[in-house]
């Protein structure tokens, strides 16, 4: 699926109406929530290994099948691909999702991701790092980097650290398919907010003036006047 590695996405309300369809997902106006078996964890729930792989062209995290569906918001959207050759993938639902992390100790973890495009036929998931930076977690992806790659949660309610792997230039965590026992079993971590995310209305801080203050840099093809010339030029 190689065509989600660069989307943006269109967003838009479900109509009013008695019950509001999406999917296979039904949703009433007084805001109880009914979704249908297929969404829902039970005792034969399929579990899945798979990756949550890091993934800037992704602007919001993309759930595959080693997330469960834990609720659904009223609002989808379309994901574009990125090329015209392909079709956008139309309606698809932005919900709250979760997804089971072990760490290298053997603590599991159930890991909580709001707002995400759900996209069960998807191998693996996809994350976006600075959607997970804007809500307060530390993101640490760069392989050369002194420091280790993680992902951590300074929270004294939640604290949380996952150790990022990679494969050649992908930089992913293992994760699984919870059920309802893990789901009440492991503690849960909470890595994006609950505040609808709009991800063209995000401002990162300023760019750097580094290279204003770079006075070590010379170009080749311009190269200042000497005094001499300068000198001569007056005369002239």
């Amino acid at each position: 699926m190689i065509w989600l590695f660069a989307m943006y996405v269109r967003e838009k309300r479900i109509p009013d109406s008695k019950f509001r369809s999406v999917l296979r997902v039904k949703i009433a106006c007084n805001s109880i929530r009914t979704v249908s078996q297929a969404f829902v964890s039970s005792n034969k729930q399929a579990v899945y290994d798979g990756r949550v792989e890091l993934d800037t062209h992704a602007d919001t995290f993309v759930a595959g099948r080693n997330c469960l569906l834990m609720h659904f918001t009223e609002r989808i959207c379309d994901v574009m691909p990125y090329s015209d050759e392909y079709e956008a993938k139309r309606g698809v639902p932005i919900v709250q999702v979760a997804t089971g992390y072990t760490a290298a100790n053997g603590q599991r973890s159930i890991l909580i991701f709001n707002e995400a495009l759900w996209i069960p036929e998807l191998e693996h998931s996809l994350m976006n790092p600075n959607q997970l930076r804007h809500f307060g977690i530390d993101v640490q992806d760069n392989p050369y980097s002194s420091s280790p790659m993680v992902v951590k949660k300074d929270d004294k309610e939640e604290e949380f650290v996952a150790c990022l792997k990679s494969s050649g230039t992908n930089i992913y965590i293992d994760t699984w398919t919870p059920t309802d026992a893990d789901l009440q079993e492991y503690p849960h971590i909470v890595l994006t907010s609950d505040i609808q995310w709009d991800p063209h209305l995000i401002c990162f801080p300023g760019l750097s003036n580094l290279e204003a203050q770079d006075t070590t840099y010379q170009d080749p093809y311009h190269q200042p006047m000497s005094s001499t010339f300068k000198s001569s030029m007056q005369e002239l």
